[in-house]
């Protein structure tokens, strides 16, 4: 059995949801342009590398919901193909909500009530793939209640640059966006925006669904590897990227996480896990309880390997988040 989930399961209760996930406005890259805007170019750039921005989801896009409800994750679908890592100094997501349906240029005026800040990070590196949607992986579910009104998500990054993989961006839809860049960071994230248009990313709203993701630095040349599903009922694989044959690995596995990590040993090589589960291997599959207490509950994993010729004996991979749920 998954024993950190059925620890999960034991310790946390939450309602059972209906819905699962939402694309915005559409789940399809044909016909779509690429854009930079928020996620950054290729290589630091004073025109592309600190950027704000803002874009909306309206209830009728999260198919008009009557009660409250959590968005575990959210997602965006790259341009290009292959792994890709897109890195940001900072970075610093808000959820919102408001009753009007437009967004004006001021950051704060669209950020009306239930305001929360859904993900921040320092040295914050996540990876995509291109044409596939990938999930950016949040400190905290974001609860929608709908008398509120629609959502807004407000993004602000500082030091963004794709340091693999494709400078394209994402792709786009045909929604209203707000945003603005090309501003020094040491002044801040600015309160009002520079620019407007309908070409806002594509972007998708996780209501129940399971996902997963990958944050955080591997070290040596040591990844993490998610494989299968982890919706309830089905089975979900990690394994380990590029460690030598000789290595010996463990999977760590725990409820509580920290970025950008502490590099306890001096080599670069970053703990962000809090473990309570240990599973010697280079590879674990394990069944997802069919459990609906466990839909939108966050479990963390990471490698760590030994081997002679890691600096420091020890390495360790990137963070992976497993957010069980219903099917996508």
């Amino acid at each position: 059995m998954f024993k950190h989930a059925l620890l999960v399961s034991a310790l946390i209760a939450v309602p059972a949801l209906a819905q699962n996930t939402k694309y915005i406005p559409d789940n399809a890259s044909s016909g779509s342009s690429c854009n930079l805007i928020p996620f950054g170019f290729g290589t630091t750039s004073t025109t592309w590398s600190n950027q704000r921005y803002q874009t909306m989801a309206t209830l009728a896009d999260l198919g008009n919901p009557t009660a409250p409800f959590e968005i575990c994750n959210i997602g965006f679908i790259s341009c290009g193909t292959g792994d890709q890592i897109t890195h940001h100094d900072t970075i610093v997501v808000q959820m919102g909500q408001t009753t009007t349906s437009s967004l004006t240029s001021t950051f704060a005026a669209n950020l009306v009530s239930n305001v929360q800040t859904v993900l921040k990070s320092t040295d914050f590196q996540w990876k995509s793939v291109g044409g596939q949607w990938s999930r950016l992986g949040l400190d905290r579910n974001y609860r929608v209640d709908p008398k509120l009104g629609n959502v807004v998500l407000d993004i602000c990054v500082t030091g963004s640059k794709k340091v693999v993989g494709v400078t394209t961006g994402f792709y786009t839809g045909t929604r209203n966006r707000i945003y603005d860049y090309g501003w020094v960071a040491s002044t801040g994230c600015p309160t009002t925006a520079s620019g407007a248009s309908s070409f806002a990313l594509k972007w998708c709203v996780d209501i129940g669904a399971w996902s997963t993701s990958e944050t955080g630095v591997g070290c040596q040349g040591l990844d993490l590897a998610f494989g299968g599903s982890a919706e309830l009922g089905r089975s979900l694989t990690i394994s380990t990227v590029g460690a030598p044959n000789t290595a010996g690995c463990t999977l760590v596995i725990g409820l509580q996480s920290s970025l950008p990590g502490l590099d306890l040993l001096g080599n670069g090589c970053r703990i962000y896990v809090n473990p309570i589960l240990f599973v010697p291997g280079r590879t674990l599959t394990a069944p997802i309880p069919n459990d609906r207490n466990l839909i939108c509950q966050q479990m963390f994993a990471q490698y760590y390997c030994i081997d002679a010729s890691y600096t420091g004996v020890i390495a360790t991979s990137d963070r992976g988040l497993i957010v069980p749920g219903l099917p996508q």
